[in-house]
């Protein structure tokens, strides 16, 4: 039997700490993956103020730079962002783990 469970892990380098939480268990990969896109619609709602800064071309050009940059890949349940650098740089994803519980 598998259980696949969505889990959030943000790292601040304000003060290097690293945040795990964790949003449930589910015995359906297709249940994981909603609540894997409800979360990233949750932390986008909760740092679009974050993106508007770090998306403006002006002052952040690419990655290197700080810029807001994303990637997803659905396929496999991982989505993840990084924005800002030195003191202010922050990197968040969130993914799906799948556990094979199987008694062998």
């Amino acid at each position: 039997m598998k259980v696949y469970t969505v889990t959030t892990q943000s790292k601040y380098d304000y003060d290097f700490s690293v945040v795990t939480l964790k949003h449930g268990a589910f015995f359906n990969k297709e249940n994981a993956l909603k609540q894997l896109l409800q979360e990233i619609k949750k932390f986008k709602t909760q740092h679009k103020d974050d993106k508007k800064e770090y998306t403006n071309k002006e002052y952040y050009q690419d990655e290197e730079y700080g810029a807001w940059t994303e990637c997803m890949d659905l396929a496999h349940g991982y989505w993840c962002v990084d924005f800002g650098f030195e003191e202010r740089h922050e990197c968040h994803q969130i993914c799906i783990d799948e556990f094979d519980l199987s008694v062998k």
